[in-house]
């Protein structure tokens, strides 16, 4: 709404105007006051009702002679409006006048007897769209002969009431939400609305600017750029669809309907700097040109990780080289292909490979940050990571420069295995943390040459300790389908020997792999992985105590290698599985028996209760039974 404003015509007819209403005031007249004999003439202004904002409108200026004479000569109307801003003049016309618009002056010459009045004048006006809530206009007359003394008369004004209309505008506004990201290796990282962010919030407030209350409905819809996407208005009373709300309420002059709220994603693509904008309608206004706003939104460029493609890689000497089948059990690497689509450099990050069934297992809360530089790592479960490596640039491609190692290489046949890459472990880095795996791809394993041995039923058992920390063996079973590892509850302590027959490989057999798995059949008490540390295994090339059948003697006898295996509670399809290094494959018998000493790192934990683990022996169904499986080639 705009204050009044006050612009009166220079000239000596103003001037005369002026003085005319001054005498009125002092003198105390009226239109109805006669001073001196002669012509004495007065006028009136009068609007037609009904001015509205936008709209138009018209006044009458009537003329009158209450003198006791005739007029003589030229009689002349001043129209003044006070505020042009608010009413602009259209037409001014009467019949018998001589008018014109620009000066708003009208005369005629023609005499007017007593009590006569001239033909009326018409003002016609045009009412701006932001008014005042009352105009003033003012009409006055001179000449026509009449004294002096009759001229205090000669002005009248009309105070014209507008009615006000309303004047809708649109507010709309964010709050960059900031992230911070320190992996401890780089700077931190400072993230707004970045580029594939969800659900950030923009803030779109109505209000009524104008000077009258809103009527019928009012509309905001709002135009989402290019980098949003998926955008919902909602709001306190709004009835909304999409981006177009609705409302029918009557907003007051000068207050706020309920905030609007937009949800939007952002686009991986987004660009760094995107404007959205925001507009309203209706409720009765006739003021459009304020009826938009925009609010410019600065969008942080992320990196994405995505995986192009892979290449299988030989990493030691084998008679079937790489690119190709990998060898049974023996080791491969894949090369990992991965790009940054994103407009942010890529902190430095691991390349994984998951088998299958584990990769599914991780969809809902991957395992970023418990990456170890041991594969065998049983808490990791069945995948393997590369190192560490440096970032990437924006919009940039690695070229394949990080493998991912199989060291132990797989079994014969087809497996279907994940690619992954993602630096879970930095936090919220990426754009999109749904797109970093590749695959299943399908690799085939040549069967090469492997001795898979089950162990020996017979020779098989477990040894109970003679008493706590004798550290001698007394009770023993053997020919049982089960086998015993942990204590008693007398916290003596259970080993379980497992024996093999080695002698069916060849003398000159170069070994590549050799890998020992017994499956799991449960436990009593506690799980003594919880409480006995880990599972360890000695290896004796040939037999404990120098006896092929369970001995008692077997529970210390000298190993030719302790600790050998270390297996954690972790079992993929309830197998405990490890793997020997190279420079261990001296301790297979390729002359006889090849034997193993299961135990824990804890010989009891004194809580004289029986906790031991329970797994399948020689003497068990053929497909639970340990095995020995070898993999070797002969040049």
């Amino acid at each position: 709404m705009k204050p009044n404003s006050t612009a009166r015509r220079p000239g000596l007819r103003f001037f005369r105007l002026l003085t005319f209403g001054i005498l009125a005031l002092l003198l105390g007249t009226t239109n109805s006051v006669r001073a001196d004999p002669g012509p004495d003439l007065i006028i009136d202004i009068v609007n037609s009702g009904g001015f509205v904002e936008g709209g138009t409108g018209t006044y009458t200026i009537t003329v009158t002679n209450q003198g006791t004479t005739d007029t003589t000569g030229m009689v002349t109307v001043n129209i003044i409006i006070y505020d042009p801003t608010a009413l602009t003049p259209q037409s001014l016309s009467g019949t018998g006048w001589s008018c014109t618009l620009a000066t708003l002056e009208c005369t005629r010459s023609d005499a007017l007897g007593s009590t006569q009045s001239y033909s009326a004048i018409t003002l016609t006006v045009d009412v701006a769209d932001d008014t005042a809530d009352t105009a003033l206009t003012e009409a006055g007359v001179a000449g026509g002969g009449e004294p002096s003394g009759n001229q205090s008369n000669n002005i009248d004004t009309d105070n014209t009431t507008i009615t006000q209309l309303p004047d809708l505008i649109v507010i709309k506004s964010h709050v960059e939400d900031s992230i911070v990201i320190d992996d401890g290796i780089n700077p931190p990282v400072y993230y707004d609305f970045a580029e594939g962010a969800q659900d950030r919030i923009y803030t779109i407030k109505v209000k009524n600017n104008g000077g009258g209350p809103t009527s019928g409905t009012v509309t905001v819809t709002d135009t989402l750029p290019t980098g949003l996407t998926n955008g919902t208005l909602s709001g306190d009373g709004w009835n909304c669809a999409g981006l177009t709300c609705t409302r029918s309420d009557v907003l007051a002059s000068g207050a706020f309907y309920p905030d609007l709220t937009l949800t939007v994603d952002i686009e991986v693509d987004a660009p760094e700097l995107l404007t959205n904008s925001v507009s309203v309608s209706g409720g009765g206004e006739i003021i459009t040109t304020n009826n938009t706003d925009t609010d410019p939104t600065t969008i942080q460029p992320k990196p994405d990780l995505v995986i192009t493609g892979y290449q299988l890689v030989d990493t030691t000497p084998s008679r079937n080289p790489l690119p190709g089948n990998p060898d049974a059990n023996e080791p491969f690497a894949i090369k990992v292909f991965v790009e940054n689509r994103g407009g942010a450099e890529m902190p430095p990050f691991y390349r994984s490979v998951y088998f299958e069934n584990h990769f599914l297992g991780l969809q809902i809360s991957p395992e970023g940050c418990l990456y170890s530089t041991d594969p065998n790592d049983a808490d990791l479960g069945d995948f393997y990571p590369s190192n560490l490596f440096g970032g990437i640039p924006p919009r940039s491609a690695d070229g394949g420069l990080v493998s991912v190692d199989i060291p132990s290489g797989l079994p014969a046949g087809t497996h279907k295995l994940y690619l992954y890459a993602d630096p879970s472990c930095l936090g919220d880095v990426e754009s999109i943390e749904t797109n970093n795996s590749f695959g299943p791809i399908t690799v085939t394993v040549a069967p090469g040459s492997a001795s898979v041995t089950k162990s020996i039923a017979s020779q098989d058992g477990w040894v109970l300790e003679s008493g706590e920390n004798t550290n001698m063996g007394k009770t023993m079973n053997k020919g049982s389908s089960l086998l015993y590892v942990g204590d008693d509850a007398a916290n003596r302590q259970y080993i379980s020997i497992l024996s093999f027959d080695t002698s069916g490989i060849p003398d000159n057999a170069v070994i590549t792999s050799v890998v020992l798995k017994f499956k799991y059949s449960g436990f009593v008490g506690t799980l003594p992985f919880n409480t006995h540390g880990q599972l360890q295994v000695d290896v004796r090339r040939g037999a404990f105590s120098r006896k092929a059948a369970l001995q008692p003697a077997d529970f210390k006898s000298a190993a030719s290698k302790k600790n050998v295996l270390t297996y954690s509670k972790n079992k993929p399809g309830n197998w405990y599985t490890r793997s020997f290094t190279p420079d261990e494959f001296v301790y297979v018998n390729k002359l006889g028996l090849t034997q193993f000493r299961l135990r824990f790192t804890k010989d009891d934990n004194n809580d004289f209760g029986a906790d031991y683990l329970k797994i399948f022996s020689g003497s068990a169904a053929a497909g639970v039974r340990p095995k020995l499986i070898i993999q070797y080639y002969v040049p």
